[in-house]
């Protein structure tokens, strides 16, 4: 199982790419980081995915941007572009991207599961937000079998130790959770090195 850490700078100390990159050295090929950080400058946004982008080479982990398909652009296809679940829909992402550049996307009920995106987050799980009833297992089991099978799924919402373990065990189909507090206070990763791989192709 693996871990989609999404970046929240507020979280992250004083030096949020060093904290990045440091989760990336530890975690290596068992993390993906994802770069969501709306209010930031692109120019910042794209100095924190030039640095990613070498520590991901170097240990083995991705690196993907939320929402910023022109820093993605600079990048592809070695950084991955996640769409929200409001955006263009993965194919229309792709026509812009050179070939082989990941594409994720955000779900929220199984509607949406119908895209043949590389990999999804499918919230909320454990939360209720922004109108949407927290899934639960059996919400996130009904999706997963929904979507494409070459495709990457991640339970994101509410995630902490007790609910991840809960989430491996229950879900074959699950490649692992996605989580921006338990990301980056560290509770996560003994649980993440510890479980089985799981071995998927790409869609794309």
């Amino acid at each position: 199982m693996k871990l989609l850490a999404i970046t929240d700078r507020t979280l992250m100390g004083a030096d949020p790419v060093a904290t990045a990159s440091a989760l990336m050295q530890r975690l290596k090929d068992r993390v993906i980081v994802q770069i969501r950080e709306k209010d930031l400058p692109g120019v910042e946004l794209y100095e924190w995915t030039a640095v990613l982008l070498a520590k991901a080479r170097e240990t083995g982990a991705q690196l993907y941007v939320n929402g910023r398909a022109d820093v993605v652009r600079c990048f592809a296809p070695f950084v991955g572009l996640h769409l929200p679940e409001s955006g263009i829909s993965a194919a229309e992402a792709r026509s812009l991207m050179p070939a082989g550049t990941p594409i994720g996307r955000s779900i929220h009920a199984i509607e949406g599961a119908s895209e043949l995106a590389d990999l999804y987050t499918v919230a909320p799980m454990f939360l209720d937000k922004g109108g949407n009833a927290a899934l639960k297992i059996d919400g996130l089991r009904d999706i997963a079998r929904a979507i494409s099978p070459g495709a990457e799924i991640y339970a994101l919402g509410g995630i902490d130790r007790t609910n991840a373990e809960a989430v491996f065990s229950s879900n074959s189909d699950i490649d692992g959770v996605a989580a921006i507090r338990a990301a980056w206070n560290g509770s996560l990763e003994a649980l993440i090195e510890g479980a089985p791989r799981r071995q998927r192709t790409s869609v794309t």
